[in-house]
């Protein structure tokens, strides 16, 4: 019987550490700073916890005594990063009884000296140990599907290179078909075994001299792939490579620290380390070091027909990166503050609708001077710059958050002091120490509560009645203004506009510092489209031109459209009022509309999209008559 696929989409980060020089002042320096390998990549991984939390892996290339290759181990786990996640631990494993085969354990894992980690999250199905990352792979025959599916936990070691991929691509079923025309079946349901096998049909049987096998073997995949994607390879010849799309959908930072360089999703993996950040890997380039901390870069032309121009995910400044992370050159604290800023007057307007007492309070206030009952709350943790700076523009109080503002707190007085930092935002960090705010927090996360978005359907529903604290001495009697990042599905919205009201609030008014988003992504961020509760304001004609290849809605008429959007989501929610950012208006604050033209994929606010998105690409439940995964019959080795 023919594979039937049903494809996991996923958005993850990536962290890779290179190969240091092989000299005793090398391993002298690194042992007095004590930067062993597994640790670099233990604190650089577990700061991008917050892009996924279905899995996490790593892989380690040990050095045994007098080899001249590495010994590449790669463990992979479902759920979050283990905080005991170093090769020491692995003995331990039962997955990786095969290694106990060696008997002397130190002898395999040698001297790490370089290696790749991940995290994952994914958008359907199960979760599966095989399609947790890094992924492993040889040159030679493509791997078979593990026997260890069943596991939670699962190591494995002696392959020639491993992957650690962030993305989507949107060719994906093309690339099955056209892969498995000579007979070859993906044993997993995700892009990064569609990459793996493209590099290792890519890398020449025989040795060639000029560029890397693996850059060779990395072009050739490049040339295939379309869509999403920043990819780590780690090979056993200890060459790190990082590689992302020519449009630059997902994010991949560069990093220096000491000898080695260092690759990551986001800049803030980069501050856990003590590494400097040099740049971004420009979208088409593959960034290559070797096995002795040199580096070059290679780009790859784009391919014939291939669209122009740059689709940064609008959704990374808004939502995904940490929020002391450097995106575009600057902080995105400061990018969510300005949105936050930028919304004050459409916020008073819309509050006027209901309130025309309440707004003329609001537009008298002044910072000296604070209307008495009126508190900007943000949700946190994505919400909290954006309600700082919307209370900063409106001149009213803003709830105190105990932890989260902390890093923003120590951000901003830096900046203050700093005669290095620009007069406008020098200006802007001294006015934001200087805003009122209440004594104790209104909304609190509680610890260990993690990002409610990017679970499984299951546990987002449970995690969002266990994850909010409400203080109701803050609250009693005050016209609350509730500030969020976005709002898709209104359901966590729904869930805390009700407990704000029970804990006494006169009134809820609710801010999205994101537009409506309306149509489903296929770059790599789960949104089912039959759950966007903006969507249900269009009409059947806007709908269909929402699908893939039906040329979407102009960003003018949208804006149009938000009384009627703003309409539905407060019914919904049961907020008194709603306001929703405009897309040029987030554009210009995030720095991404420099000279005019939009440098931002916004697909998922438009429904245009940059590719022919595969038919079978479409999300299974965009397509419901579509089978399930169904097993491939094991093959066994000889």
């Amino acid at each position: 019987m023919a594979r039937i696929i049903r494809k996991e989409m996923q958005a993850c980060g990536v962290f890779g550490v290179s190969h240091r020089p092989d000299t005793p002042k090398a391993r002298l320096t690194e042992a007095r700073a004590h930067q062993r390998v597994s640790r670099l990549l233990l604190d650089g991984i577990s700061v991008l916890q917050h892009r996924g939390l279905q899995s996490a892996g790593m892989t380690f290339g040990c050095w045994p005594g007098g080899s001249q290759q590495a010994n590449l181990v790669t463990v992979r786990n479902l759920g979050l990063v283990d905080a005991e996640y170093t090769p020491n631990a692995f003995t331990h494993m039962p997955a990786f009884e095969h290694a106990r085969s060696h008997n002397d354990f130190a002898h395999l894992i040698g001297d790490v000296r370089g290696g790749l980690a991940h995290v994952r999250y994914t958008t359907s199905g199960t979760a599966v140990i095989d399609n947790a990352q890094p992924m492993p792979a040889n040159y030679g025959e493509p791997q078979t599907l593990s026997d260890h599916e069943l596991h939670s936990t699962l190591a494995e070691e002696g392959h020639d290179f491993a992957i650690s991929f962030n993305g989507n691509l949107t060719n994906y079923h093309s690339l099955v078909k056209k892969l498995g025309s000579n007979g070859w079946v993906p044993r997993t349901n995700v892009d990064t075994e569609i990459i793996t096998e493209l590099i290792r049909r890519g890398i020449p049987k025989n040795k060639q001299t000029g560029e890397p096998d693996i850059i060779r073997g990395i072009k050739h995949a490049m040339r295939e792939l379309q869509g999403a994607y920043s990819v780590v390879v780690y090979t056993k010849a200890g060459e790190l490579v990082g590689f992302r799309d020519f449009l630059g959908y997902r994010p991949l930072v560069l990093g220096k620290l000491r000898q080695r360089k260092i690759l990551a999703s986001e800049t803030i993996a980069l501050d856990a380390v003590n590494a400097k950040h040099s740049r971004d890997i420009r979208p088409g380039e593959i960034y290559y070091v070797n096995n002795n901390g040199q580096a070059q870069s290679f780009d790859q032309d784009r391919p014939k027909g291939f669209p122009i121009g740059l689709q940064h995910c609008i959704l990374e400044p808004i939502y995904y990166a940490h929020h002391d992370s450097v995106v575009n050159g600057k902080q995105v604290w400061y990018y969510r503050t300005k949105f936050g800023e930028a919304l004050a007057p459409r916020v008073i307007d819309n509050i006027a609708k209901t309130d025309p007492v309440l707004a003329q309070r609001i537009r008298d206030a002044d910072p000296e001077h604070p209307p008495d009952g009126v508190l900007v709350v943000p949700v946190p943790r994505s919400g909290i710059p954006q309600g700082i700076g919307l209370a900063k523009a409106l001149g009213v109080t803003v709830a105190r958050q105990p932890r989260e503002d902390l890093t923003i707190i120590q951000r901003a007085r830096k900046m203050a002091r700093s005669d290095s930092t620009p007069p406008q935002l020098r200006q802007f960090a001294r006015d934001f120490l200087h805003m009122p705010v209440t004594d104790k927090p209104a909304l609190i996360r509680r610890r260990g509560t993690q990002r409610s978005f990017i679970q499984v359907e299951g546990p987002r529903e449970d995690e969002i009645e266990k994850k909010f604290l409400l203080n109701p001495e803050e609250i009693n009697g005050k016209h609350i203004i509730l500030v969020d990042d976005s709002i898709i599905r209104g359901t966590t919205m729904q869930r805390l506009i009700k407990k704000f009201r029970d804990a006494g609030a006169a009134s809820v008014h609710v801010v999205s510092t994101a537009p409506p988003i309306l149509a489903s992504c296929y770059m790599g961020v789960a949104m089912k489209d039959a759950e966007m509760i903006a969507k249900s304001a269009l009409t059947k004609p806007q709908r269909r031109a929402l699908r893939p290849g039906k040329g979407g809605l102009d960003p003018q008429l949208i804006t149009s459209l938000h009384p009627e959007f703003e309409r539905i989501v407060k019914e919904h929610t049961g907020a008194d009022s709603i306001t929703y950012s405009d897309i040029p208006l987030l554009l210009e604050h995030a720095g991404l509309l420099p000279d005019g033209t939009p440098k931002a994929c916004t697909s998922c606010m438009t429904g245009s999209y940059a590719f022919v998105i595969d038919n079978e690409a479409v999300p299974s439940w965009r397509n419901p008559s579509k089978p399930a995964l169904q097993k491939p019959t094991r093959t066994k080795r000889a």
